[in-house]
């Protein structure tokens, strides 16, 4: 006997309509044609081991849908040609057993407890009859269905297929697949089967209909899965690089180029492919300033949308164009996404104007924001609305944009996710290269500067001759160290303010009226102010300068682009001029000038030789002369810096001793007769003894902090990095005593290294928490904040907050004033030399201090500190050695 799945099957009975049986109860739902059901969808998986689990899940899950819809058709012909006796139904009360006669009764039973859609209709179209389950489908009650014909329940274009199964059926079993209309929501896709349903007096059509939704969802994510396992990399290259945008390259605008250059266009269209094969979007780097060292346009969407809204720009320009402010896709991608990572130093994700996401970040070299790189995602708009604004906006067709808009294939989440991982990992990777292309240019430089020093060393070693060490050096200057151009000038003692060309390599040096002019900058201008002043003059950009425009065009032609000038000195007195020419603007920075200067000085240095060697032994005299008259003001200079110290050590011992000894005179007996005769005297006697105890006590505490401060600018600094966490302890330590009892809140926030004076910035951190700590004394619950205001790679500022009586913000100098005051003698205690103390320690250390505060709403205090040992400052303090800081500079 035929056992139908998901039913039980039993013999055949008379029974003319379905007679209940209950055997035992089981559990169990109602009566379905699956045991298992399909997942609802591909849950987010972040990894391709992932991806594949689901793949094959998905694909067993896809065969038993089909082979239950299989069964069902099976069953239901069983049924139909009477192999099905009775049906047991499964529920929530248990099995019940129907005996059945005839196909109507067994048909409309087997339709109302299955899961799939069924329904009966006539060789019109009309529908007899249908299952719950089918007006769920439509999203319509079974009145509204019956009586209708079937034709109205599909879209226009299926209507065809219908009256196709509908002719087939007496002939052969059908299979088909139609898209239902469903009361306003999407249609719903079925697989439909039908077979004619003879009932003796009336045949008609048996249809099941399975909903393909799920299916077809789920056949979509594995198309998906397994798109993401394909290997895509035979895109690479060629497929980013087949678009050639209309308006042409805009690489060819980047005038920074650090990204670019050090990086390369083809190993950046590489990097740029590892995330792009996921999206097939688009992609751009930028350098700090905006400018692309990559634009790439994958899919047809971005094509699109970035040429339409080059064509709002209403210029041939591209230079213009970028700044116009009407590329829109320029604007979303630079101005909303890569420069806000620049300046935030962190990624960035926002909506482009274009309609779809971009998610850029910072890249990141030797510590330093030097660009960003973004890339689009995300499916465009189909919204109706939303492409007719669009379409306004861009000027593009509506319906060239639907077409695009469903070209494009949508990625699932976890692929967005992971080409988000790539891009970090791709910034990071690009950071690294620029470091070692950096590092490799220092290198280089470094390499070169040591080949030409030691080649002109040589020639001054080997030259027989000035012209000779003249021509050599110039030479050694263009061959070892790669400047296009170097010349030398000598004084003519002839002529006043005249010079002669001397010695030139690498091109040829214009003359004339006897001045050299190399196109540049005007090489008289540059040559006379070396002269004049004695000290390197550098034009760093040709470009920068309105003078010389005759010389400037040539420079253009030659390549010339930044020039610099170095005195020739000997015995005090200038005789000559170097003159370098490089084919690059910002070529002469300080470490530059620092090797060309001692370059220079050793060439002076062998021209003097030269110009001396038939009166050396008078020079060597002059020399030792020189040399000891040198040895000579140094010994005079260190007999007096001794006297002085001596004088000082005395004063201290003086005020220390001769200067003490009467106060504690004062004191003591003051304490003695207040022991001795304290009793016998009134109130405003014992009132008088105190104040002398008070002013005694204070005069010494006065004392010490002017000794103090004497010490200070006179101790010798012994320069270390330190641990500002440890050296706020250690000062906290020491002022235990005077917060003994009272209600403070620290709020200690991390404090970077420092580099100074161990003792002396211990001092520092002393003097402004005992102001704090005393400044607060009224409030009841006093908070101090000691942390790091900003850090750079020139200085850290630290600062110390307090919500104490603060102070008139018009007095914020005049707080570090010697003895100033701004509160009574009667409220606070003190000396007036705490703070100016604080300002000479961080002058000497090259620092600043600064304060900001308002009446009764507390005080801070900043000082800062360089991050490298700036001897400039070390053993004097400038009148003025702090500055106030408004708006960013105190954030």
């Amino acid at each position: 006997m035929y056992l139908a799945p998901g039913f039980e099957t039993a013999p055949k009975t008379r029974h003319s309509t379905p007679a209940p049986i209950n055997p035992p109860s089981q559990s169990g739902g109602n009566p379905s044609w699956r045991t298992g059901s399909l997942s609802p969808g591909l849950s987010t998986a972040m990894n391709t081991k992932h991806a594949t689990e689901h793949r094959l899940k998905e694909k067993e899950q896809i065969a038993e849908l089909r082979r239950r819809l299989a069964e069902a058709e099976q069953t239901l012909t069983a049924i139909r040609e009477g192999e099905v006796d009775a049906i047991v139904v499964s529920g929530k009360g248990g099995q019940r057993l129907f005996s059945l006669t005839g196909a109507e009764q067994v048909y409309r039973l087997i339709v109302e407890t299955m899961k799939e859609a069924a329904l009966t209709v006539a060789f019109d179209g009309t529908i007899l009859f249908c299952n719950t389950q089918f007006g769920q489908l439509l999203g319509l009650p079974q009145e509204k269905i019956l009586g209708h014909g079937l034709y109205e329940f599909v879209p226009p274009g299926q209507r065809s297929a219908v009256s196709n199964l509908i002719a087939r059926c007496p002939t052969d079993r059908v299979k088909e697949r139609l898209v239902f209309l469903s009361g306003g929501r999407p249609p719903v896709p079925a697989h439909v089967s039908a077979n004619v349903l003879d009932q003796g007096d009336e045949v008609s059509i048996c249809i099941v209909a399975t909903d393909l939704s799920e299916l077809e969802t789920s056949q979509e994510a594995l198309r998906r899965i397994e798109w993401l396992l394909t290997s895509r990399r035979n895109l690479e290259v060629g497929r980013k690089k087949a678009y050639v945008p209309p308006y042409g390259d805009v690489l060819q605008l980047n005038t920074e180029r650090l990204i670019l250059d050090s990086v390369g266009e083809r190993v950046l269209v590489d990097i740029a492919g590892d995330y792009l094969d996921l999206l097939d979007t688009s992609a751009a780097v930028h350098e700090k300033n905006g400018d692309y060292a990559l634009a790439v346009f994958s899919s047809g969407w971005c094509q699109t949308m970035d040429a339409a809204s080059r064509r709002l720009c209403g210029t041939e320009d591209n230079r213009e164009a970028l700044t116009g402010g009407r590329w829109l896709c320029h604007s979303s991608c630079w101005s909303k996404a890569s420069k806000t990572s620049i300046e935030r130093g962190q990624p960035v994700d926002i909506e482009c104007d274009g309609g779809i996401r971009l998610y850029a970040v910072p890249i990141r070299a030797a510590g330093e924001v030097v660009g960003s790189l973004n890339f689009g995602y995300g499916d465009p708009p189909r919204d109706p609305a939303r492409l007719r604004e669009l379409s306004a906006k861009y000027g593009v067709n509506v319906e060239e944009l639907r077409r695009q808009a469903e070209a494009y294939q949508s990625r699932p989440p976890f692929i967005v996710e992971l080409a988000k991982r790539r891009l970090e990992v791709s910034s990071r990777l690009i950071g690294e290269i620029i470091e070692r292309r950096q590092t490799a240019d220092r290198l280089k430089a470094v390499n070169r500067r040591l080949k030409m020093i030691s080649e002109c060393n040589q020639a001054l070693a080997r030259a027989s001759s000035e012209s000779e060490l003249l021509e050599t050096v110039c030479r050694n200057i263009v061959e070892a160290g790669g400047y296009p151009l170097a010349w030398v000038t000598l004084v003519d003692e002839a002529e006043a303010g005249g010079w002669r060309l001397a010695a030139s390599s690498g091109g040829d040096v214009v003359l004339g009226a006897e001045k050299p002019c190399s196109g540049v900058e005007s090489a008289e201008a540059l040559i006379s102010a070396a002269l004049r002043t004695g000290q390197p003059v550098v034009c760093a950009d040709r470009a920068s300068h309105s003078d010389a425009r005759a010389c400037k065009d040539k420079a253009s032609t030659l390549r010339y682009a930044s020039a610099i000038a170095l005195p020739l000195t000997t015995e005090g007195r200038c005789f000559g001029a170097l003159t370098i020419y490089a084919s690059e603007p910002d070529v002469f920075d300080v470490e530059e000038v620092k090797i060309l200067e001692e370059l220079t000085g050793d060439l002076a240095y062998g021209v003097g030789v030269q110009r001396m060697r038939a009166g050396r032994e008078q020079a060597e005299q002059e020399i030792r002369r020189l040399n000891e008259s040198l040895e000579q003001r140094i010994q005079d200079r260190t007999q007096q810096l001794t006297a002085a110290n001596k004088e000082l050590e005395s004063f201290s011992y003086s005020v220390s001793h001769d200067l003490r000894t009467p106060l504690r005179h004062m004191i003591g007996f003051i304490n003695l007769l207040n022991h001795a005769a304290g009793h016998n005297l009134n109130e405003r006697s014992r009132h008088y003894m105190e104040q002398v105890t008070d002013s005694a006590r204070h005069m010494g505490c006065l004392i010490d902090d002017l000794l103090e401060f004497s010490r200070t600018g006179r101790a010798e600094m012994r320069q270390q990095l330190l641990d500002g966490q440890a050296l706020l302890e250690e000062a906290l330590g020491e002022l235990k005593h005077e917060t003994r009892g009272r209600d403070i809140v620290w709020k200690k926030r991390c404090l970077p290294q420092l580099q100074g004076d161990p003792a002396m910035l211990r001092l520092v951190f002393i003097n402004l928490l005992s102001n704090a700590i005393k400044y607060t004394r009224p409030r009841k619950t006093a908070e101090i904040e000691i942390g790091c205001a900003s850090e750079t790679a020139e200085e850290v500022v630290i600062y110390v907050r307090d919500n104490g009586v603060g102070f008139d913000r018009q007095y914020a100098e005049e707080v570090f004033d010697m003895f100033q005051r701004l509160h009574p003698a009667e409220e606070f205690e003190g000396t007036g030399i705490g703070l100016a103390n604080v300002r000479r320690t961080i002058a000497r250390h090259g620092g600043r201090t600064w304060a900001e505060g308002e009446v009764d709403r507390g005080a801070t205090f900043y000082f800062s500190l360089p991050k490298r040992s700036n001897r400039r400052y070390q053993g004097r303090t400038t009148g003025n050695s702090t500055q106030s800081l408004t708006g960013q500079d105190k954030a």
